[in-house]
């Protein structure tokens, strides 16, 4: 499967959105036994929209997450060097909501 995206408009409810992706992505990723090769990246642009990006595998794994997220084919590996790197191996499912949620709150 190749790498796929989903873009969050910013408004004030993107952060919902944002842990309605990413919460249950990271609990299929841990109930998958943390397999390798799984990444999310992600960038934002000047107005406030998120992109992100799940690697093949990371799409392979959360097909039908990223279905209800329509989320779109990359026809091209992005250039992960202009990208922040959000999810490659988590040591506890405890750490991402905390995190996230604050991460999420502060960026839109």
């Amino acid at each position: 499967m190749s790498w796929h995206r989903v873009i969050i408009k910013h408004s004030e409810e993107a952060h919902l959105f944002a842990q309605g992706l990413m919460i249950p992505f990271v609990q299929q990723y841990k109930e998958a036994g943390t397999p390798e090769g799984v990444s999310v990246y992600i960038s934002r642009d000047d107005g406030g929209d998120r992109t992100y990006y799940f690697s093949s595998n990371a799409s392979s794994m959360a097909k039908d997450l990223l279905h209800t997220f329509k989320a779109t084919r990359c026809f091209a590996e992005p250039n992960l060097d202009t990208l922040e790197k959000f999810v490659s191996k988590f040591s506890t499912m405890d750490s991402l909501p905390r995190t996230f949620i604050m991460e999420s709150r502060v960026n839109t």
